[in-house]
């Protein structure tokens, strides 16, 4: 079993601003009469996430499960989830240079998606990552060389958000797939690496014909990095 809650004490500074809308007309913006998400005003304590899970695996036939909720459904840019399942998963991965998994899972899409809440140094995501989708309903495949300096994933997803929503037709299947590059894991196989160096590169593509909401042809495509010294 798994738990973890997160609360932090927020302030951030109000900003006032005047525009003019499509008629020409001023419209007054207050950053703190705005609301409450990663561009509003916030301030006081907050309850980030509470999740619960269970996970577990059997070593001798490499079968392995992952199960996590939260009581408190906030995505990590601050704005409100509405639906409390995150992770629900089974996966196979006996030997290490291959994987595969079914179920409810995170897309392999920016790296900041893929690192788990506890193991970030942040609590919020990088602002770009609302526009990619976070997890789906889907089968997904991993693989790469024995001493994972390369480490290729992709999948079938559905595009729609909610797991216990259906779509209609099979045009409304996500596509998605990345590529990574751990030039640290050949330090390590090389004996090179004594300070624990990390550096990791890597580019994802995705695409569906007709997504579920709104429908219509959705494409993803990016390169990141990750660095720890």
């Amino acid at each position: 079993p798994t738990a973890m809650m997160r609360a932090s004490f927020i302030y951030t500074f109000s900003e006032q601003r005047t525009v003019l809308n499509n008629q020409g007309q001023e419209v007054n913006l207050d950053s703190t009469r705005a609301p409450t998400s990663l561009f509003g005003h916030r301030e006081g304590f907050v309850i980030e996430n509470v999740e619960l899970g269970m996970k577990g695996r059997f070593n001798s036939i490499g079968l392995y499960y992952k199960l996590k909720f939260e009581l408190v459904p906030r995505e990590k840019d601050g704005n409100r989830n509405d639906d409390y399942l995150r992770d629900a998963y089974f996966g196979w991965n006996r030997y290490t240079f291959f994987d595969v998994r079914l179920g409810r899972l995170k897309l392999p899409l920016s790296q900041a998606n893929l690192i788990s809440t506890a193991n970030r140094a942040l609590p919020y995501s990088p602002t770009l990552d609302v526009l990619i989708p976070r997890r789906r309903l889907g089968l997904q495949l991993s693989g790469g060389d024995p001493w994972q300096m390369f480490r290729f994933t992709g999948g079938i997803y559905n595009s729609v958000n909610r797991a216990e929503e259906q779509q209609s037709d099979f045009d409304q299947l996500l596509y998605a797939a990345r590529l990574d590059f751990n030039l640290h894991n050949a330090l390590d196989y090389a004996g090179l690496n004594p300070l624990d160096f990390e550096f990791r590169i890597g580019g994802y593509i995705g695409w569906v014909k007709e997504n579920f909401d709104p429908q219509t042809e959705h494409q993803w495509l990016g390169v990141d990095m990750h660095m720890h010294i």
